[in-house]
């Protein structure tokens, strides 16, 4: 299935409604599927991934404990919560120019890339860095200061797993230095570079998004259930 991002843009906003009890921004999350699909970070899986795990149950509503330099996302998907997390990053590193968050088991580390990816991008470099569930490598991504697109790579050695689950991703902002910080290559394999990036997204924008058609209808069964606000011509087809 082939598509325009606003097309894609405006059915996740109305699959989003149909959720009942969501307590996070849908017209934010949206938007940010768009931004992970024209960079081929395939967000709408994420997305749709959420919707089967049923997260209008209360049980399984991940809830957010932040700290000065921890988040607790009780597992779940950080594409759900970029905004807040994002948010409270910025106000931390606001105050001390260089902050670093650690995050607890949580899944979908690509989805707070959107959100940093609006938060003032000429004052911050931005770097996040988690664990493989298999192999033990560790993954980094990291955002130049007034940058569109990052760098991602994965480290060249496996490492040991990180003693205790609450440093298994981390998230650093820092205040951009007069130069742009080129991004290091010691121990770590560049597998995705911003060019590469900018070429995704470049091409998305002309020739639109493939998607998944198994992904396009699960989509649009979503959208299907939003109840339409009645009126007064409904109401009178209905015998009132």
């Amino acid at each position: 299935m082939r598509c325009t991002p606003n097309e894609l843009l405006a059915l996740l906003k109305r699959a989003l409604r149909s959720v009942p009890g969501q307590r996070v921004d849908g017209d934010a999350i949206a938007r940010n599927v768009v931004e992970l699909e024209c960079r081929g970070l395939h967000g709408l899986a994420a997305l749709l991934a959420q919707f089967h795990d049923d997260p209008a149950q209360e049980d399984q509503q991940a809830i957010i404990i932040a700290g000065e330099e921890r988040v607790r996302v009780a597992g779940g998907s950080l594409l759900l919560w970029a905004p807040q997390i994002i948010d409270h990053a910025r106000c931390r590193a606001e105050l001390v120019a260089r902050v670093t968050l650690h995050m607890d088991s949580s899944r979908d580390p690509f989805g707070l890339l959107p959100e940093l990816l609006r938060a003032e991008r000429d004052r911050w470099h931005a770097e996040m860095s988690w664990m493989e569930r298999d192999g033990g490598r560790r993954c980094v991504l990291r955002l130049e200061a007034g940058a569109m697109d990052p760098w991602y790579g994965r480290a060249i050695a496996a490492e040991a797993r990180p003693e205790t689950p609450g440093s298994l991703l981390s998230l650093t902002l820092a205040a951009a230095d007069d130069g742009k910080r080129q991004a290091e290559s010691a121990g770590i394999e560049w597998l995705v570079t911003p060019d590469e990036f900018a070429r995704r997204r470049a091409e998305a924008l002309v020739q639109g998004l493939d998607i998944d058609d198994h992904e396009w209808l699960s989509l649009g069964r979503h959208a299907d259930q939003v109840l339409v606000e009645s009126s007064d011509q409904s109401r009178q087809g209905a015998g009132e």
